[in-house]
């Protein structure tokens, strides 16, 4: 189906958005533009007039999976997933068993682009012209209840911040926690129906859609405040967005990991082997498109939030237009940080701990681009010193029974070491709570000659850990090459950098420090950039950037 036909080059209002993109700007539409929810719903209204009970079978895990089994839950079926090629060691996906090669009455095609069975008999997917007709029967509904949603919304009295992404991080879950306080009504407008759940209860209102249905939506909207987020290989989707985006409406976008700063130009060919194992066989015409998008969105857009340190905004020129830039954090939130006490005990062999997202290690992540995020070296290197040490990963990452699979280095070391172990981790209302009883959060890595990750990603990233940590109660020990991090944490007097060499004689290193003197660092740093106190910076920046643009539109009539 060639979605994107339903928005015409009439509706385009920024031509130069959609140069950035380059004549392939359809296809990356069509790519965001599959809308998981109404599938499913289509696939069940058809499973019903095919089959009223019996045996069901859904092929394949992908975000339909989880929709299709919540739907599912209570109607007359017996349902089983087939998890085809996913090598998954779960024996349940969403309550419902996994089973291989499983027979059923009918069977729910849930990957999408998977097609070999479209004409099976029993078998409903996408190329079915029942499904096929349900689904745009359906779609076109969503539309207008997505219409009719939105805007009912922005003609409430409450001033309305729409936080737009594929994924949205903690960042975000942050601010709109805090805006909320301020009295503003947030909506998450969310690509990913897997994330639902990770967003819930932190938004006013988490609607689930595909990007056209929300640009379709948007072109004929009014007065729209957008706070989009972007990611490797995803700035296509602001870039979208700015193209149809009405004169009385503003997008700031959020910069996360830059594909400008992550894939160093001058590497780009000893780079290219290693990021078309990850990325396929096109990414360096993808590669192409993502640094034009991010050149068009620093220039254009109303404006540009970053997660890092200045130095971002000199390297994109923007100097001159700085007005436009905003360093916002993900800044401590006072539900998440833990009571802590500065003079607690100095403790005689300290615990360290790492809470973020491990990359999994395997062929599709290789070192060159993923080592250092890995931490095998940086593991074995501070647990081989005698030091305890505790890893939390992102529990969005892999499921923990997958662990075996793709962690497997980790769980060797940790049946090799008794002072270590490799963890599934929490979210954020739960992970600060559970770290708390550490005395060091770890921002370090012990950076191997292999890695072929540019230098600016290390020099300017802030992540979103260290303020966990800060919400925890713990200083921050930061590698000295991050260093964005570490001059952030020496600032603000929460943390210390430390030298390769250093951490290859940590247990001495650690003995020098002044234990009071950093844990009341931390509480000082924690309540000075409470994220209650930072918001009012990003409201007056909203404001001011919408005044801007206001200036100009009325300089332009003249």
């Amino acid at each position: 189906m060639n979605l994107s036909d339903a928005l015409t080059d009439t509706a385009v209002l920024r031509t130069a958005a959609l140069a950035a993109l380059g004549d392939g700007w359809r296809e990356m539409l069509n790519g965001e533009s599959f809308n998981h929810a109404v599938y499913a719903q289509a696939l069940i209204t058809v499973l019903r007039q095919y089959l009223p009970s019996g045996t069901v079978a859904i092929r394949g895990i992908s975000p339909v999976t989880g929709l299709l089994c919540e739907q599912l839950a209570d109607l007359p079926y017996r349902v089983a997933i087939d998890p085809l090629d996913n090598s998954t060691n779960r024996r349940q996906y969403c309550g419902v068993p996994l089973q291989r090669g499983r027979t059923a009455d009918a069977v729910l095609n849930a990957l999408v682009a998977n097609k070999a069975n479209a004409t099976e008999a029993g078998v409903l997917g996408i190329d079915n012209p029942d499904v096929e007709l349900a689904y745009a029967l359906l779609l076109n509904q969503h539309r207008r209840d997505l219409a009719e949603r939105l805007n009912q919304r922005l003609a409430a009295t409450a001033p309305v911040v729409l936080f737009v992404a594929k994924n949205a991080y903690y960042n975000q879950l942050r601010m709109s926690v805090s805006l909320r306080r301020q009295g503003f009504y947030t909506l998450a407008v969310t690509f990913n129906p897997d994330l639902r759940d990770h967003k819930a209860g932190y938004f006013d209102e988490i609607l689930s859609t595909d990007l056209l249905s929300f640009l379709l939506w948007l072109k004929g909207a009014s007065g729209a405040v957008i706070h989009t987020q972007g990611w490797l290989f995803r700035y296509h989707i602001p870039v979208l967005i700015d193209a149809f985006l009405p004169s009385s409406c503003r997008q700031f976008v959020e910069l996360m990991d830059l594909n400008s700063f992550f894939f160093a130009p001058d590497d780009l060919p000893q780079l290219l082997p290693y990021m078309r194992q990850t990325w396929g066989d096109g990414v360096d015409a993808m590669q192409k498109v993502q640094l034009a998008c991010e050149t068009y969105l620093v220039n254009h857009v109303d404006g540009v939030v970053y997660q890092g340190s200045s130095r971002i905004v000199d390297l994109f020129d923007g100097a001159r237009r700085r007005m436009r830039w905003l360093q916002f954090l993900c800044y401590p939130l006072p539900e998440f940080c833990v009571t802590a006490n500065a003079e607690r005990p100095i403790p005689e062999q300290p615990r360290l701990v790492f809470a973020g997202g491990v990359p999994p290690i395997n062929s599709k992540h290789p070192a060159e681009l993923f080592g250092d995020a890995q931490l095998v070296d940086t593991v074995e290197t501070i647990i081989s010193q005698g030091l305890v040490l505790d890893v939390y990963n992102n529990p969005l990452k892999i499921a923990e029974e997958d662990y075996a699979n793709v962690y497997a280095a980790h769980l060797t070391l940790a049946e090799q070491y008794p002072n270590y172990r490799f963890l599934k981790g929490e979210l954020p209302e739960r992970i600060a709570q559970i770290i708390s009883t550490y005395d060091l959060g770890l921002i370090v890595y012990d950076y191997s000659d292999e890695l072929l990750v540019g230098p600016e990603h290390f020099k300017t990233l802030i992540p979103a850990k260290l303020f966990m940590y800060l919400e925890a109660g713990l200083p921050v020990l930061v590698s000295r090459r991050a260093e964005a991090t570490a001059e952030f944490v020496e600032q603000h007097r929460c943390g210390v950098a430390i030298s390769s060499a250093q951490l290859h004689d940590l247990p001495n290193f650690l003995q020098g420090l002044d234990w009071r003197e950093l844990r009341e660092g931390v509480l000082a740093a924690r309540e000075y950039l409470c994220m209650d106190k930072q918001i009012q910076r990003l409201i007056a920046f909203y404001q001011l950037c919408g005044q801007q643009r206001n200036a100009l539109l009325a300089d332009s009539v003249c």
